[in-house]
């Protein structure tokens, strides 16, 4: 996939926009990890042109002033699907950042 050059100015992807932010203490948190080791292991996912996963990430990025690596999803996936693996299936999401 071809990294975008404005990654600092992506948009959101609406699918993505129905997660709350993270903010406070662990958005700080990504903040300083992201600028004393990199993104480790992570990639942003771009659908449409907008960030459908990762959106968390790309705002600790922007910060940190750390490019991020780009990925599209998964060829034989539609976006609804990947969204909803990515997100609402992962065990480790506080609750309240889920959708009911």
């Amino acid at each position: 996939m071809k990294q975008p050059q404005s990654w600092k100015s992506l948009e959101r992807h609406p699918l993505s926009a129905s997660y709350e932010d993270i903010n406070g203490e662990i958005f700080d948190e990504m903040v300083a990890t992201a600028k004393e080791h990199g993104i480790v292991d992570r990639k942003i996912t771009l659908c449409d042109g907008k960030v459908v996963e990762g959106w968390q990430l790309l705002r600790a990025c922007i910060e940190a002033k750390v490019k991020p690596v780009f990925a599209g999803i998964p060829r034989d996936m539609d976006v609804d699907t990947f969204v909803k693996i990515k997100n609402d299936l992962r065990r480790h999401t506080p609750e309240g950042l889920a959708l009911a």
